[in-house]
């Protein structure tokens, strides 16, 4: 890069700016960060000299600690990565949950995708849906929340019935009824959020009957085999 360039994007007032506000730290190091060879040389010329690395230490540290952060998500958002886990729902969520691995890694995933929004849109609003079953999870009842009610609502958009059945055999197993099912999304103040979850309630009764009958055929069937 020529040296031109660089005075330009390491002038001694953006540097100023950029250690005493976040935003404009950010800024510039996005600027710094637009390639390996423009890091290089802004690294190379904080620390031309050992009294320029000395004067320079703080805004060096921070910009290596900017760099390492984009290097994590350039690793985490790595395109063969997003491809092959958005093959499939269960793909899906391992992808979703390295990027959930707290909230900072999480907005800074987002960011990054909402850089370039439109081809990137679908990922984004599935992420928005995983976000939102983590971080607006309420306990209905011992047995039962919405996370997990969203997660297996999330299951189904994608063709996935496993995750129900198994749910719905745990709660058979434990005893829990139609009637206490729906008691504890009656607990849901939010109106809108109380319908999204009807279906599941005429599932797990249908799922219940289905139980029923089986063990009424079962029944049926072992005093044929006694007569």
């Amino acid at each position: 890069m020529k040296e031109k360039q660089l005075d330009d994007l390491m002038s001694a007032k953006k540097i100023e700016k950029a250690l005493a506000d976040p935003k404009d730290r950010e800024a510039l190091f996005k600027t710094w960060y637009t390639d390996e060879a423009t890091s290089k040389s802004v690294l190379a010329r904080l620390q031309r000299t050992p009294t320029d690395t000395i004067a320079n230490k703080k805004i060096i540290s921070k910009f290596n600690t900017f760099i390492t952060k984009e290097k994590e998500l350039d690793e985490l958002l790595d395109p063969v990565k997003i491809k092959n886990g958005m093959k499939t729902f269960e793909g899906q969520e391992a992808l979703f949950k390295t990027w959930h691995v707290d909230d900072a890694t999480a907005l800074a995933v987002s960011a990054r995708l909402d850089q370039n929004r439109m081809p990137n849109f679908p990922i984004i609003l599935k992420f928005n849906d995983y976000r939102t079953r983590l971080h607006y999870n309420k306990v209905l009842a011992p047995w039962v929340d919405t996370k997990m009610l969203d997660e297996t609502s999330a299951a189904l958009k994608n063709f996935k019935t496993k995750p129900m059945r198994e749910l719905f055999q745990a709660w058979y197993d434990k005893g829990i009824t139609a009637e206490a099912f729906t008691s504890a999304l009656n607990t849901i103040q939010d109106v809108n959020k109380r319908k999204s979850y009807v279906n599941f309630e005429h599932l797990y009764t249908g799922f219940i009957q289905m139980k029923v009958n089986e063990a009424k055929r079962a029944a049926k069937k072992a005093a044929e085999a006694i007569n």
